[in-house]
């Protein structure tokens, strides 16, 4: 079975959306432990604040992202970690960023 696509089911089974679920963990494993100690926290930090989110924001956050065009195949894969950034500390979600409400919470 092929890599889910960001609109397809999660495999965890949870019933979310891939991207609203499990994709900003896949993303992070990978290449974490090879990333230096800063970018590593702070790669953790940001996938705390999407999942926050996500959770209390979620359609804003989706209308948020889809405000961000991606490039389709390769292009867009390669754009992931830019959107995740771009996201959780840029994106205006109900007139703040996901970031302020993070640490509003």
């Amino acid at each position: 079975m092929g890599h889910p696509g960001r609109n397809d089911p999660c495999p965890c089974g949870s019933g979310r959306k891939y991207k609203r679920c499990c994709i900003a963990k896949e993303v992070a494993t990978p290449g974490e432990a090879a990333l230096p100690t800063t970018h590593a926290l702070d790669h953790r930090l940001l996938i705390a604040i999407l999942e926050a989110a996500a959770r209390d924001h979620g359609p804003s956050l989706d209308a948020a992202q889809e405000r961000l065009p991606l490039g389709a195949g390769e292009e867009g894969e390669n754009c992931a970690g830019l959107q995740a950034t771009w996201l959780g500390y840029h994106a205006l979600v109900e007139r703040r960023t996901p970031l302020d409400w993070f640490l509003a919470a």
